[in-house]
């Protein structure tokens, strides 16, 4: 409250002749420093700006006097201008997202990237606004103004940097000729075609995944896996939050075959098949660190049985009763 006069008695008189007393504050209007009287009440906050009329508080708004009026007080209480700066706003942010959605940030979420398609269809007519041809022309001119191309990885500013992040991230200057790049693509070509080279796929790759997963391969590809990859990303976003650190092996965690990698003792994929809560699969006690090339023998097998984890976490207690 700006420019506090007084803390002042006023008395009334009523046609019955009774005497009423009330306090009042008498104080200087922030927009327009019209002096005027406002009711006194114990929990004033006198730190506030005050204004005599809605006019003067609209006049404010628009001069941008109270946004910079809560900037000054959020840097004085919690050193941030901005809520969403202070860092136990953003770790409750991200409880609230994993326990609603089950990552970190909203728009990872499956039904917010749904709700953007169904937007963008409906505004637009186009599932993502890079596919508007307005869109591409700006894009386009905008690569013509900083690296003189239509297209940025032809110009030799951007085709340093990625050979500088190849070097720094895998030894070399083409990721593909990378043991751990190179391990990944056959484990994907494995685990979708059921070859571990592209020239080997045949038409008879739907049957053999169909006899492999007992289910129709249209359904297995466009709902269960989108299912499993959800329950995977709760899973993980349980395990990140363990103290990985008492882990045997922790400070020799690494990239590739030598490393050390976190691993699922129970696999996702069983706790996935047997509706086992991501809360009991990114336990602590199911996790352990693995030399990679051992993580990557091991699959999506289990070295526990279900009961005996649910056993250990406390789990079959509560399912229990």
């Amino acid at each position: 409250m700006s420019m506090l006069k007084e803390i002042a008695e006023r008395t009334k008189i009523d046609r019955m002749g009774r005497t009423f007393h009330r306090k009042v504050v008498v104080c200087s209007c922030d927009a327009c420093e019209k002096t005027y009287e406002k009711p006194y009440y114990a929990t004033m906050n006198f730190d506030a700006l005050t204004f005599c009329s809605r006019k003067c508080l609209w006049q404010s708004k628009k001069s941008g006097l109270l946004a910079e009026k809560a900037r000054k007080t959020l840097l004085e209480k919690y050193g941030v201008e901005n809520p969403s700066q202070s860092p136990a706003v953003q770790e409750k942010i991200r409880k609230n997202n994993l326990k609603k959605y089950g990552v970190e940030h909203h728009t990872k979420s499956e039904c917010f990237k749904e709700k953007q398609k169904q937007c963008r269809v409906e505004k637009f007519g186009v599932e993502h606004h890079w596919m508007l041809d307005e869109v591409k022309q700006k894009r386009k001119e905008t690569w013509r103004q900083n690296y003189g191309t239509d297209n940025p990885f032809a110009a030799e500013e951007i085709k340093d940097k990625i050979r500088q992040t190849f070097q720094q991230n895998y030894g070399t200057d083409n990721p593909f000729a990378a043991e751990e790049i190179q391990e990944k693509i056959r484990d994907t070509l494995m685990t979708r075609y059921g070859v571990d080279h592209c020239s080997k796929y045949d038409v008879t790759h739907r049957k053999q995944v169909e006899a492999k997963v007992g289910m129709d391969y249209d359904y297995y590809y466009d709902e269960f896996l989108p299912a499993f990859e959800s329950y995977r990303r709760k899973v993980w976003a349980v395990t990140k939050k363990q103290p990985l650190e008492t882990l045997e092996n922790f400070d020799q965690r690494g990239r590739g075959n030598n490393g050390y990698h976190v691993d699922h003792i129970v696999s996702i994929s069983d706790g996935f098949k047997n509706n086992i809560e991501p809360e009991v699969i990114g336990h602590i006690k199911n996790l352990r660190m693995l030399l990679g090339r051992e993580n990557i023998s091991k699959g999506p097998k289990s070295d526990m049985e279900i009961n005996e984890l649910l056993e250990m976490t406390g789990a079959q207690d509560e399912m229990d009763n």
